[in-house]
């Protein structure tokens, strides 16, 4: 018995250390791709990129087979699947039965009498006179709130290759988000643009998982789920 606890104990103990632990992620876009880094328990990360230069897709365009030889295979693939029409002649019903076979089967997906359940504009009726939408739009407000970047700036070289047009974006970049634009580089002379933005931030899985807690809990989750299973129609 004192080792099930401790084996319980053991397995609480990770438990909480994997919610408690933070998960820090860090965003960086230029005008080429877009970077997105996320560490796990402070020390393993995660990297995805999303290349929009479109060298992935050249290279796909060239990797791909030429349109003739993709439309003489189907073309043979259709001719060994069709039958032949001797065969047809010889068998009059194998074209009805093909035709049989291509048509889908709506059995499995309609509903068995008595148990349609309401609509779909019933239900956001429902949800939106009972509170449901908004206590939902609040939790969203909330997890949003608690996962927004701390950090936010941008940084590289910047210019139009016009001097009064550079000079006014940047005069309106100080006056309206000078801590976010005050690492840019201007160039007054020629056009330019490196510019990459970056923020980032954390997200802490315990206070994720207790929002949704609450949510899935609440008064108004538990009424529109019995509403939609036919319990509660008040």
């Amino acid at each position: 018995m004192s080792m099930l606890m401790m084996g319980l104990k053991g397995i609480g103990a990770v438990l909480l250390f994997v919610l408690l632990c933070p998960i820090l992620y860090t965003v960086r876009l230029n005008d080429r791709k877009l970077a997105v880094t996320v560490r796990l328990f402070l020390c393993v990360p995660l990297r995805r990129e999303f290349d929009f230069s479109g060298e992935s897709e050249e290279a796909q365009e060239e990797m791909a087979p030429p349109p003739e030889v993709e439309k003489s295979k189907m073309d043979d693939v259709v001719t060994e699947s069709s039958p032949s029409p001797e065969e047809t002649v010889e068998n009059p019903s194998a074209e009805t039965e093909i035709m049989e076979e291509m048509k889908p089967d709506v059995s499995e997906d309609m509903p068995p009498d008595g148990d349609n359940g309401p609509s779909v504009w019933q239900q956001i009726e429902f949800a939106w006179t009972h509170g449901f939408m908004r206590r939902t739009f609040q939790d969203v407000k909330r997890i949003l709130a608690h996962s927004w970047p701390g950090y936010f700036y941008i940084t590289g070289r910047f210019g139009t290759g016009d001097p009064m047009q550079t000079g006014i974006i940047a005069g309106v970049a100080d006056a309206v988000m000078y801590r976010e634009t005050r690492y840019i580089e201007y160039d007054f002379t020629e056009k330019v643009n490196t510019l990459e933005g970056r923020c980032g931030g954390f997200i802490n899985p315990l206070v994720i998982l207790w929002i949704a807690v609450r949510w899935m809990m609440c008064g108004e989750t538990r009424a529109f789920w019995h509403f939609r299973e036919g319990i509660n129609h008040g």
